[in-house]
């Protein structure tokens, strides 16, 4: 398997920019791939299934299986979904109806419109259903990345340990890009990697040039298996 590097941080904290630093200085064959993938993707499908004015309910919960079942072969049984906290979706579908209709569809694009479904459909996912729900998706896709060749493999929005674990059982690391002019937490629907999960760390105090000077240094220390803990 090529070097797999997982990327976490706070909203704006230049994670996604650090990792296409990397990929790009690396010059080799490389993928990315991001949690928020699957979660967007399964909460566009399930959107898709509902009313726009809907009410938060059982029927809805149901709905929300045969999303993930039709996308990604997983199930969610009915114990598990019972424990879903339903509350704090009624929000959302109540003001969903208000959103503008070209915001409406839920895309990378659009994804702040939508924060509160998508907060709320990964913490409850790794929550109730499995600790691994959003890393085993994730797993296949870096697995599909390897067998294409990709030599290197950036993973993007790692937000709990249980992602976290994931990587690290396929020998990869995890960094933390920290911005310190960024004064955005991370909400406490998103997790948080326990810094004991956390293999090095990237000040992004700078501008791009720097940020670009500390990611070719660390493909250089990664390369030649030489990381230090700090960039």
């Amino acid at each position: 398997m090529g070097k797999v590097l997982g990327f976490t941080g706070a909203i704006a904290s230049g994670k996604t920019t650090a990792a296409g630093l990397l990929r790009q200085t690396a010059n080799i064959s490389a993928a990315h791939v991001e949690f928020s993938g699957p979660v967007l993707d399964i909460a566009r499908a399930w959107m898709g299934k509902i009313s726009v004015a809907a009410d938060a309910g059982a029927a809805n919960l149901g709905l929300l299986q045969h999303a993930v079942d039709e996308l990604y072969g997983l199930t969610i049984t009915d114990a598990q979904l019972s424990t879903l906290s339903v509350e704090g979706l009624e929000a959302y579908l109540e003001t969903r109806k208000d959103i503008r209709l070209p915001e409406r569809e839920i895309t990378i694009d659009t994804k702040n419109v939508h924060r509160p479904l998508l907060q709320w459909l990964g913490y409850e996912m790794v929550t109730h259903v499995d600790a691994r729900f959003w890393s085993q998706i994730v797993s296949s896709e870096i697995e599909m990345h390897t067998q294409n060749g990709a030599k290197l493999i950036t993973v993007g929005g790692v937000r709990f340990p249980g992602d976290a674990d994931m990587i690290h059982d396929i020998s990869g690391r995890i960094v933390k890009v920290v911005n310190p002019n960024n004064n955005t937490a991370i909400h406490s629907l998103e997790g948080g990697i326990p810094s004991s999960h956390i293999d090095l760390t990237v000040i992004n105090d700078g501008g791009i040039a720097e940020l670009t000077g500390k990611m070719a240094n660390l493909w250089h220390d990664l390369a030649n298996d030489q990381l230090v803990s700090s960039y």
